[in-house]
This record gives C-alpha cells, structure tokens and sequence, in this order.
C-alpha cells in the first residue's frame, strides 16, 4: 500500500509524512489490517513501525480515520490539515486515502464557506488514491472554510467512506490573478466575425480597459470598447466586424490587478476567425 502512495508522487506537497525512508509515523491500516513490511496494523487500526512509539501518527488525517476499527476506506492525509491557517487563497483541497474509491463528486465532497458551496469540481482518478476539489475562484482571504465529505462514497466492495469535514481558514491573498476562461477560448477556430471577446479572472480586479485588454491582428490594433460584467468579467466589443479568416491576439497587461494590488502576469491567447 505504501508504495502504491509513493508512486503518485504527491508527497513532498502533503507535508512530506510519506516521503522515503519510510515514516516512523503511523498511518491507518490497509484492507483486512494490510500494512507495509516492518509495519504492524494495531488495535487502533494504525499500521505502527515496528519498533517505533505507538503514540507517534503521521499528522493531517481526522481523528475518525486513525480510531475507527472500520474496515471501510480510511483517510491518510488532509491538505490543508485540520485547522490549517493562513493557506493560500488558491489551494486545491486534497484527500489522499488507502485505496481506490468511487462515488467522489460535486455532491460528495465540496467547499463551504459557512453560508453555501463554494462553487468548483471534484475529481478523482482510479488509482490515484487521492480526491481533490479545485475552487473555480480564488478563496477569499483571511476565511473560514469547511471540506465536506458525504455519504455516497465508497470501495470498490461497496464499503463506505465515513462522512466527516475539516476546516481550515486562508490567509492574506498574495495569489497574482489569473484567467479563469475566456470566449473565445485560447487557439479556437472558425470564430464568428461578429464576435464579443470575454473574459472572465479568477478573482475580482480593476484596471481593465481598452488599454489593458487589447486585440489585435497582429499589425493592427482592434478598436473597440470594454465593459464590465461584474468585477469578475470584462467583455471587449469591437467597433466593427471582425476580418474573416484572420488571427486574432487579445493581451493583457500587468495594469489589471486584484483588491491587494497583486498584479496579474502579462498575458496573450489567440483566436481565428471564419
């Protein structure tokens, strides 16, 4: 099982626990109370080191995951821990447990910021041995959040995952923004000529105008306008119809910037016309 999780190559971003030589720390038991060599699947249902401490666990999992005598899935890694302060504004949540499950969607394992869902996708890949959930947004800074983690997921025996959550809260948003999506979207063919370029950040920003997003066709700018959506959106309108058959490259600026003055990255995707 431990070299099942080594192979992933998540763990120098998980706190390191699992990184070689193999931890003195203890991690729940595997399947029937499966554990690694030189590893002993305790009454707790934690496979100890032998010779190790059995008070010393590997740290970042719910406590229902070391003392449960479940023989279901078992949680061995939380990132963010539980209680985590001052992450990052663009973490991605990430659940590494002991074996392949299923059932890990949006309803299944989600983001709340206290009042509702924080809107984002779950995944998980057969034989990752981890769920992640991705925030389309940033996270606002300095806020509580709760992973929740549903009925609904299980083994590939049907034995279910225990619900639980864990918290953690963010710190201050030193995170540069991004592009969150884009219409059209980067490299699209056969785009309409009458065509509205939007765009759309991850976060909030100001300092978008027709100086900071411009389009062009290489040789000659595209007179247009720029407007907002919402603080999050900003389409350009161009004047005119646009050339058929043409590349287009829209760009931005390091003008545009969040609500703590983190300046977005220049940046450029282009676009072909019908």
């Amino acid at each position: 099982m431990l070299g099942r999780i080594l192979g992933v190559g998540i763990i120098a971003t998980l706190a390191g626990c699992y990184s070689p030589p193999e931890p003195d720390c203890g991690f729940a038991c595997g399947p029937s109370g499966a554990c690694p060599a030189d590893y002993t699947c305790a009454a707790d249902h934690v496979c100890h080191r032998n010779g190790a401490a059995a008070g010393l666990t590997c740290p970042g999992r719910p406590d229902a995951a070391v003392d449960s005598p479940s023989s279901g899935p078992q949680v061995l890694n939380l990132d963010p821990t539980q209680n985590a302060t001052g992450v990052q504004v663009n973490q991605i949540v990430r659940m590494i447990v002991d074996r392949d499950l299923f059932g890990v969607d949006d309803s299944t394992f989600f983001l709340s910021d206290g009042g509702s869902a924080v809107p984002g996708s779950s995944q998980y890949q057969q034989f990752s041995l981890m769920a992640e959930f991705r925030s389309t947004l940033q996270l606002a800074p300095n806020t509580l959040y709760t992973v929740m983690v549903g009925p609904g997921i299980s083994d590939n025996m049907s034995q279910p995952l225990a619900p639980f959550q864990w918290s953690f809260t963010t710190g201050a948003d030193t995170v540069v923004p991004h592009i969150a999506a884009s219409d059209p979207f980067s490299g699209q063919p056969n785009v309409p000529t009458t065509t509205n370029i939007t765009i759309t950040f991850d976060e909030a920003v100001v300092g978008v105008d027709i100086t900071s997003l411009t389009v062009s066709d290489g040789t000659t700018p595209v007179v247009g306008t720029v407007a907002a959506n919402n603080s999050y959106t900003y389409v350009f309108t161009p004047t005119a119809a646009l050339t058929a058959a043409t590349t287009y490259t829209v760009a931005l600026t390091n003008v545009i910037q969040d609500a703590y003055g983190n300046a977005l990255a220049p940046a450029s995707f282009t676009f072909t016309t019908q």
